[in-house]
């Protein structure tokens, strides 16, 4: 096993890093991409990722953890996956995001969200910015 990893892509390096570096701020669009499921939104002019895993889904008047980034939409798809439950949500804004959440109750319970209006919650120390005009290639 080794402590550091390189993503390539057309045979040129984007990111080289430890793995959890790697997986939790990767360098471009592309890395974040390519290293597991990573939602991408344009927020305050920036690109931003933040991993499904991150996400907390709330019902419509649910309360959040205060300093949380919270944004409202509607479960477009539901899908079981063993141990964790992966919701697609449409968010008001027009944006796809994935959201996962661990299966800690009765199976099928998660099927009644879709349809459902909800809010994403997120820290915003877990969303991470996507430097803009760069590859991550090593010189």
């Amino acid at each position: 096993m080794s402590d550091r990893m390189a993503v390539m892509t057309g045979g040129r390096i984007q990111q080289v890093g430890p793995p959890i570096e790697v997986y939790e701020r990767p360098v471009n669009e592309f890395v974040a991409g390519f290293i597991g499921i990573s939602n991408v939104m344009d927020r305050d002019g920036k690109r931003v990722v933040i991993r499904p895993e991150k996400l907390t889904l709330l019902d419509e008047g649910e309360p959040g953890e205060p300093g949380t980034s919270i944004e409202a939409g509607v479960v477009e798809q539901v899908v079981y996956v063993g141990m964790i439950t992966r919701f697609t949500v449409r968010l008001d804004h027009g944006e796809l995001l994935v959201a996962v959440r661990q299966n800690m109750h009765a199976p099928g319970r998660a099927q009644g969200f879709e349809g459902r209006r909800v809010r994403l919650a997120w820290s915003p120390d877990h969303a991470y910015v996507l430097k803009t005009g760069t590859t991550g290639e090593e010189k």
